[in-house]
């Protein structure tokens, strides 16, 4: 079988400061920020039989500091993500908008790289990306500071098994080779808040 063209998958992150909501607006001195400390793009090169068959992993590719303060206290934060979906056509487009990927074939996986310890936090299993808000983390440390509470973030592009139908892998999708891009927004908010994200 001859690869006549590369296909190229390239996953912007946007980091959303979206967890300043109702309860926060009364008290000053709540904060919740995610600093993006490496990984902010995250590029999947699909240009070998290889690649196609059995996908590509980007492990700890990227890698959130924490900060989040919350003088009320008792509760902790949730890191959110879902698909900015810009388009609207529920899946990650190519360049020219001609082809499109569906969302479930890039997987999101978060685990700790700095002071978040299993206990209080919870790390959700391996999640596909959609246009829906998904929690990758649940913990209840109410006080963080990027320098000591950091998140990594593992990306896996058509690995099986695939969550897309009719197969499990990048190959047997009939995608048509190009450059496809998608934003990903993380968001962090207090944890159980019914208006977050």
């Amino acid at each position: 079988m001859k690869l006549t063209g590369k296909l190229i998958l390239l996953i912007a992150l946007f980091a959303a400061n979206t967890a300043v909501k109702a309860q926060f607006k009364i008290v000053e001195d709540n904060s919740a920020r995610i600093s993006v400390l490496s990984g902010g793009n995250v590029p999947f090169i699909f240009n070998s039989l290889s690649n196609y068959s059995t996908g590509i992993t980007r492990t700890n590719w990227t890698r959130f500091g924490i900060s989040y303060t919350d003088s009320i206290g008792g509760v902790g934060w949730e890191l959110h993500f879902r698909a900015a979906d810009v388009d609207g056509d529920g899946a990650i487009s190519s360049d020219d908008g001609a082809s499109t990927i569906p969302f479930g074939v890039l997987v999101l996986t978060a685990s700790n790289a700095l002071g978040l310890p299993a206990g209080p936090t919870v790390y959700s299993a391996p999640t596909a990306l959609s246009a829906a808000d998904a929690i990758l983390v649940t913990t209840a440390v109410d006080t963080s500071d990027a320098a000591t509470h950091q998140i990594f973030i593992t990306y896996s592009c058509g690995t099986n098994p695939c969550p897309c139908p009719p197969g499990n892998n990048i190959l047997d999708q009939s995608f048509i080779p190009d450059y496809y891009l998608e934003e990903i927004i993380f968001s962090l908010c207090r944890a159980g808040d019914p208006t977050c994200p």
